[in-house]
């Protein structure tokens, strides 16, 4: 009898143990929201956006764009809780700006890597915190130039932030490029 005690014990234990970790789990925090399936008006994977998104209750996003002189700007905020979860801020230009590298780029940081294998015509870079491109557009405008940096610490890795970030300007610029009716690609 003793022996059957002693086996029973260990399994009631387990099971008030994994009963704990669940009711704690519930209080733990977690994403209560849908990952958006358009980011400011373009469309985008799931995969692409939820690494970017912090947990919390409710997501929402606004699109604003402004004209400024002969241009326009486009702001786009995505707030989770209230608090900032993405920014892109895109710029019409009169040109394709070049990439600079190295001393020529005022805000000269090492750790700027350019993103390959992009799917528009232009460049795109990636920094620890900042994602920076432009496209050709042959619209309005001769070109847009997309600024995001990271508002939060999503995906906390930084080579998976950076590569979350290099996904995600990946699948945006081209969304926007049609959403801003670009002919270029």
């Amino acid at each position: 009898m003793t022996v059957t005690h002693l086996a029973r014990r260990p399994t009631a234990c387990a099971t008030a143990v994994a009963a704990a970790l669940l009711a704690l789990s519930g209080c733990a925090g977690g994403r209560d929201y849908a990952v958006p399936e358009e980011i400011c008006g373009v469309r985008m994977s799931e995969d692409v956006v939820e690494p970017l998104l912090p947990d919390g209750d409710k997501v929402e996003q606004e699109r604003e764009r402004r004209p400024f002189r002969d241009r326009h700007f486009v702001n786009c905020d995505v707030d989770v809780d209230g608090k900032g979860a993405l920014y892109v801020k895109v710029s019409e230009s009169h040109h394709l700006p070049k990439l600079r590298r190295g001393k020529d780029n005022p805000e000269h940081n090492d750790d700027v890597e350019e993103i390959e294998d992009l799917p528009f015509s232009g460049w795109a870079t990636v920094s620890d915190d900042t994602v920076s491109a432009a496209a050709e557009c042959g619209g309005e405008a001769e070109a847009l130039v997309f600024h995001f940096p990271f508002q939060t610490d999503n995906p906390e890795d930084v080579k998976e932030r950076r590569a979350a970030g290099a996904r995600f300007i990946k699948e945006f610029v081209p969304g926007e490029q049609k959403k801003e009716g670009c002919t270029a690609r």
